[in-house]
């Protein structure tokens, strides 16, 4: 399997540009200087004969997938190396599947261990230059001993990278070796989804160039997921400039893994470092130039004020040189926090005081053999952060996510909300549940990280209680599962789920998700959750045709249904299988199925809807559906993605649906909240809403193939035979949807609408984009329609405005950049600068939900739907620049509600939340700090003995030493809570056990085990736990023999410690002696004493 991983990323970059699966690619040699525009295209690879410039006003792009390897040779400057000069741009903008890769003249990408690494013999190491980059951004002055420095035209500093010659550009006279200016929001491009691999050649005897050098890069160049493997000295070294990044690599580098100099003022996020057993330091950070020695230059602004957060920095492990962790040197100026650093040799921190100003909080350090060093241990933490594998081999057993209840999840600082940093209340580069790693690096090609989707587990029937799919393995849905009343199914970040292809239902793959039982299926941008069908070849985006293009690719399996709790208005005589649940709300069976119940519990598996709206069915988050939507009978099909009666409690953001075989996404009622959903190459509508869904909703992009419908379907009233109007059917349809981009069958079609508001709707529709259909702007069902579409933009659709006001609304050209359904990487819509997008748009509501987005559409300069969609993998979208969408927070793992809406919105805990609201502990549920909360119901309150409640209610403090003896410090699932004692927050210990297949805390059963949520998971018991009674203090007395008194107690324990002291009114007593026994002989001397026994 190993040896096929990098292959297969060859062959599917090869295949987007021809069409066909080749993993052929011409060489083509690039020499000298580089002027004016090049494209380097994945159909060929690119030798780097000798020293590369990209120089000022020269743009350089990569196409995803491309592979540019260094020309091997023994100096300087024959070997092969790239320089992007002052004023020139790369653009190497590979995806998670098609990584664009620097590497080696000799290294065979399709055998991992042709180039040994250097820690085992080999000589992997510095086999070429490496990519250098140098920018217009601010560096402070260069010390005495700087060669090659001086000052620029307007004042600033420049310096010459690593002490080369002034070469210039013999057209232009650039410099172009220098680095430096003033210009700190200066581009110089962006590198993403990039690794360099074998790089770090020698300059001279004493340097060498680094894997990746970024000398005064301002701001304005982009620097994601970028992997350094096997650099022979720094694996990124920053000089100055204030170049940003986010997911950084340095694996095996022999040097420091991140290195700063200069003055460096960028913002970092989310770095992992590994060393092997010949590296050096984690990080050195600097914040004077770089020079001969480490001097104090007065006045040398800036002084390295950068901020890093979330790094995972590990050392050489039990064999190595020494290396310190971090070494903060002259005039640092900079913090760190939230991050680990562990198995160095050296110490945790070594500073240069005074000169060392820095901030490092809220860390965690561990097995640094070197001692603390300079770390100051207030804000800062030591233990061991359970990390799944550490192993430098290339054996598949590195895996640095930490366990469920790691340290790292407890004492994080909140970074800043400035538009850069994501939320992640955590310490290192990693949740529990993402490994970003996976599939673009060569830590994942060479075999370091576990293959992905090794082994196929088939899942078919009814689950029940909690399960893990994980992503080593793929999960074929057999038939139509249910996660029924109490199950959890959670789905780790990069899961394969297959739907079995069948002519019939139910024997084609479905999952159902029914009242009450959850889906937490979180993944992200560089690891999706994709569902798909039986035959996809993941690695091939042309083996289904789309319909469009005359293959079969919509409805090989079945879908995702999730069934909710949430209200539905009274269904039409129509409608078949429908009625009264015991409250008096109403429920409807989806799509008309049999009212097929679970044979254990009763439970109507296919019914929804109830009188919750602040229901939760899970979380879903970067997770794509694709080819989905397999008939049910002659007239229906599932949908992609359906969503009936589902609450707001539901968490469902970034989830992509792809040639499905009807609508895209279809909501029933309920009032489940979305943002950033797609739909692409859909059958029937792409959004459609029925029986008064009341959400709020932003951030759509739907496209639609030439043989799509309508756009956007929305019906206030229910679904059934008929569009029917059935009298005080609340609710009536009231959600609200900003900022959407719509797009229909463009030049070719069925003549469907953009978008049809049908009975009762009552709904609104604001900052949209609705383009190219072949039929009208709006079609409305007057008089029963009171909706509200303003503040919108439509265009290109050929049918005319129907019925929608002018007023308000505006016709005009979008001018989005590109709008292309081929597999041609030829789409992108983003609005141009100047578009009318930005012209009345509609302020959305300040509730909570609604982000501020002064345009109309759903993109403004971020592409939100790249990397982890079908239309990114399968060759749709132009990878560009901006990608994450900061502003939007990263939830906590696993992403739902916090413990005390848990508590609030569960009836059967309502003795439980009156009882933490007495005792003053509802703040601590809400807080960040992750807890486990075994969660007694209302009937094990009702248990306790005649006035024990009582009593408690009217002693907060008793009553709050109960309850904290029911909770423990960090998130802990069921699965992790093997048998054994776990201290509680009260102090005293709960003992866990599981007896023949039960889940029991002391003499409590576990009735519903895993309830998740943003800051920990609860369990809910059936008995109220109480803590034991505090130990008695000994009963001491004292008999006299001879010359000695001869000390006796009562008591029981491990040991006792014998005090005395000389005078009842001496506040201080002096230790005796430990002993573990019941007595103990002291001499009688001059003076008189008194004596007491304590247990330690």
């Amino acid at each position: 399997m190993k040896r096929n991983r990098t292959l297969q990323y060859l062959t599917l970059a090869a295949s987007l540009l021809a069409g066909v699966a080749s993993a052929s690619a011409a060489t083509i040699p690039v020499s000298g200087i580089l002027r004016g525009v090049h494209h380097w295209t994945a159909d060929n690879e690119y030798l780097l004969d000798g020293w590369v410039y990209v120089v000022d006003g020269a743009v350089l792009n990569i196409e995803a997938g491309t592979v540019i390897r260094g020309k091997e040779a023994a100096s300087a400057p024959n070997y092969g190396a790239l320089f992007v000069c002052r004023g020139g741009k790369i653009n190497a903008l590979g995806t998670r599947l098609r990584p664009i890769i620097f590497t080696t003249e000799s290294d065979d990408l399709a055998d991992p261990f042709d180039i040994p690494l250097a820690d085992e013999g080999g000589g992997g190491r510095g086999l070429w230059g490496g990519v250098v980059i140098l920018g217009r951004g601010r560096i402070n002055r260069p010390d005495s001993e700087a060669s090659g420095s001086g000052a620029n035209p307007d004042g600033s500093f420049y310096q010459l990278y690593e002490g080369l010659n002034d070469a210039t550009d013999p057209e232009t006279g650039q410099g172009l070796h220098r680095y430096g200016g003033s210009n700190n929001d200066d581009s110089s491009g962006a590198l993403r989804f990039v690794s360099i691999r074998y790089s770090g050649k020698a300059l001279d005897a004493n340097k060498e160039l680094n894997a990746l050098s970024l000398a005064g890069v301002g701001r304005g160049t982009v620097l994601e997921y970028v992997e350094v493997y096997a650099g022979a000295d720094d694996g990124f070294e920053i000089w100055g400039g204030a170049v940003n990044s986010r997911y950084l690599v340095a694996a095996y580098c022999s040097d420091e893994m991140f290195d700063m100099d200069q003055g460096h003022e960028g913002k970092h996020q989310f770095w992992f470092g590994l060393q092997g057993i010949t590296g050096d330091e984690g990080v050195e950070l600097n914040g004077q130039p770089s020079g001969g020695s480490n001097v104090n230059v007065p006045g040398a602004e800036p002084l390295g004020r950068h901020q890093i957060y979330n790094a995972t920095i590990i050392g050489e492990g039990g064999a190595g040189s020494g290396s310190d962790a971090m070494n903060t040197r002259s005039d640092y100026h900079g913090s760190i926090h939230n991050s680990v650093f562990m198995q160095f040799q050296g110490r945790d921190q070594v500073s240069s005081v005074p000169t060392y100003n820095g901030t490092v909080t809220h860390n965690l350090f561990w097995e640094n053999v070197g001692g603390r060093g300079t770390v100051v241990e207030v804000d800062n933490a030591f233990a061991d952060p359970l990390l799944a594998m550490i192993d430098r081999g290339q054996n598949e057993k590195l895996d640095p996510r930490p366990a469920a209840n790691s340290p790292v999840f407890t004492g994080a600082k909140e970074a800043p909300k400035d538009g850069f940093f994501i939320a992640a209340p955590y310490k290192g580069a990693f949740d529990v549940n993402d490994n970003w790693l996976l599939g673009w690096t060569a830590l994942y090609q060479n075999g370091h990280l576990k293959e992905k989707g090794a082994k196929t587990i088939t899942v078919s029937g009814i689950l029940r209680g909690v399960h893990h799919w994980t992503a080593d393995n793929e999960y074929l849905l057999d038939g139509w599962v249910y996660v029924v009343d109490g199950a959890v199914l959670n789905i780790e970040a990069g899961t394969v789920i297959r739907g079995k292809e069948a002519a019939s239902a139910p024997n084609y793959g479905a999952l159902f998700i029914c009242r009450g039982g959850k889906i937490n299926a979180q993944g992200s941008p560089a690891n999706p959750i994709i569902f798909t069908t039986e035959s996809d070849d993941l690695a091939d985006p042309f083996d289904i045709p789309l319909a469009d293009e005359g293959g079969g690719g919509r409805g090989l399996w079945g879908g995702v249904v999730i069934l909710g709790r949430g209200r539905i208005n009274r269904p039409d005589s129509e409608a078949s299988g429908s009625g009264a649940n015991p409250d008096g709300s109403f429920y409807q069976l989806y799509e008309g199925l049999n009212d097929a119940t679970d044979p254990e519990t009763g439970q109507g598996l296919h019914r929804y809807g109830g009188s919750n709206n602040d229901d939760s069915s899970g979380a879903l988050r970067f997770v794509s559906i694709r080819y989905s939507g397999k008939a049910l009978d002659a007239n229906k099909e599932l949908n992609a993605l359906s969503l009936a009666g589902v609450g707001r409690g539901t968490v469902l953001e970034y989830v992509e649906v792809y040639a499905g075989a009807d609508d895209g996404f279809e909501i029933w009622g309920g009032a489940v909240n979305s943002r950033y959903l797609v739909a692409a190459y859909c059958s029937d509508e792409m959004f459609d809403m029925d029986q008064g869904h009341e959400g709020k909703h932003q951030f759509w992009f739907g496209l639609q193939g030439i043989t799509g419908d309508e756009g956007v379907e929305l019906n206030g009233q229910p679904s059934g035979g008929s569009n029917v109007n059935v009298p005080g059917a609340e609710p009536l349809g009231r959600h609200q949807i900003y900022n959407a981009t719509i797009i229909g069958e463009g030049g070719a079609g069925s003549g469907s609408d953009a978008m049809n508001t049908r009975s009762d709707y009552h709904g609104s529709i604001h900052n949209s984009v609705f383009m190219q259909f072949q039929g009208r702007d709006q079609v409305s069902s007057v008089p029963t329609y009171n909706g509200t579409v303003t503040h919108n933009l439509f265009w290109e659709n050929v049918g005319g405005r129907g019925t929608v006001v002018e007023v308000d609304n505006a016709f005009a050209d979008p001018l989005l950049a590109m709008i292309d359904r081929g597999q041609n990487e030829k789409l992108d819509p983003r609005p141009a600068a100047n578009s009318p997008v930005f012209t009345g748009a509609k302020e959305a509501p300040k509730d909570g939900f609604f982000i501020a987005a002064p345009y109309k559409g759903a993109f403004k300069d971020a592409q939100w739907a790249l990397d982890w969609t079908a239309l990114t993998d399968n060759g749709h979208l132009k990878p560009v620049a901006l990608a994450l969408v900061s502003e939007q927070p990263k939830p906590a793992e696993p992403g739902l509600t916090n413990l005390w809406q848990v508590v609030s919105n569960n009836p059967d805990l309502s003795t439980l939340k009156t009882a933490i609201e007495v005792a003053g502990l509802k703040s601590a549920l809400e807080g960040t700090d992750p807890l486990t909360v075994f969660a007694p119901n209302n009937a094990a309150f009702a248990a306790l003995p005649p006035g024990t409640l009582e009593g408690l209610l009217n002693n907060p403090a008793q009553l709050s030493a109960v309850l904290t003896y029911h909770a423990l410090a960090g998130a802990r699932t069921a699965e992790s809570l093997t048998p054994g004692d776990y201290p509680t927050l009260q102090g005293a210990n709960v003992t866990v056990t599981k007896p023949e297949g039960k889940f029991m805390v002391n003499n409590a059963t576990v009735l519903t085990a895993d309830v998740l949520a943003s800051n920990g998971v609860a369990h809910v018991i059936d008995m109220v736990l109480l803590p034991p009674a505090p130990p008695q203090p000994p009963l001491l007395s004292a008999t006299r023999d001879g010359n000695n008194l001869v000390l006796t107690w009562t008591g029981s324990g491990a040991s006792f410690k014998v005090q005395r002291k000389v005078s009842l009114g001496d506040a201080n007593w002096t230790d005796v002696a430990t002993t573990a026994e019941n007595t103990y002989t002291v001499p009688i001397e001059g003076e008189a004493a008194f004596y007491r026994v304590v247990t330690p």
